[in-house]
């Protein structure tokens, strides 16, 4: 009974914690902290910096620390972001075309944001 339970659990939670995310530290073209007025966690997805929903300021790089669990609230951004940009040919067409990409581009991060939120 207490392993159906502890599965049971898992699998409720699964999508607030499938998704790998990081700390994450910004930094000035210096290399040096830049402040923020909230602790910032990324979602991490292949080959780019992870993302935050955050307004990031110009000119900073975002870096990668340990690995923490997803908040709600992030993971909601994320099923937002691809419910909009990924769901239909129409939406990636103009996703690639607002972000000055190709719709291979679109269509691997759409893929990636899917197996993230989405694990086996």
């Amino acid at each position: 009974m207490r392993i159906f339970l502890a599965l049971a659990v898992m699998l409720f939670c699964a999508p607030a914690w499938a998704a790998q995310c990081v700390q994450v530290t910004l930094k000035d073209v210096n290399g040096l902290p830049v402040p923020t007025d909230q602790p910032l966690v990324g979602f991490v997805l292949p080959e780019i910096s992870p993302i935050v929903d955050y307004t990031l300021p110009a000119g900073v790089s975002v870096v990668s620390g340990a690995e923490v669990p997803c908040p709600d609230s992030l993971v909601k951004v994320m099923r937002d972001l691809f419910d909009a940009n990924c769901l239909t040919d129409e939406a990636r067409k103009s996703a690639a075309t607002t972000n000055t990409s190709d719709a291979e581009n679109v269509n691997k991060r759409c893929k990636d944001i899917y197996s993230a939120l989405n694990p086996k």
